[in-house]
């Protein structure tokens, strides 16, 4: 694995900072309740809600460059953007049924 890492980080120093991007994605359980709380006993019967979005980030090594961020949702028409005009977001979003960020999807992130 060292010989490997050395390999790709002789690769990628061939390239200015400006130019290496990394992307990543992160998970956010916007619904999800805290762990800990003041109460002694958990509240029987209720179930934690895991509904989530997946959140893409990606700028390039020094910074210079953000990409916009890339929310996959589960829905193409969402209702809470009905009367929301998409174009005017901060940010790009594309549903998923699995909300997971599959070829199709990374290779329009990517053009």
């Amino acid at each position: 694995m060292e010989k490997k890492l050395e390999s790709i980080r002789e690769k990628l120093d061939q390239f200015a900072m400006k130019d290496v991007f990394n992307v990543d994605e992160t998970r956010l359980f916007y619904r999800l309740q805290p762990h800990h709380s003041l109460a002694t006993k958990q509240l029987e019967g209720k179930k934690q809600d895991k509904e989530r979005l997946t959140i893409v980030v990606c700028c390039n090594e020094d910074g210079s460059e953000k990409i916009p961020l890339w929310i996959i949702g589960k829905y193409a028409n969402p209702r809470c953007f009905k009367n929301v005009n998409m174009n005017n977001l901060n940010c790009q979003y594309r549903a998923n049924k699995r909300l997971w960020m599959i070829g199709v999807l990374f290779e329009e992130y990517v053009r």
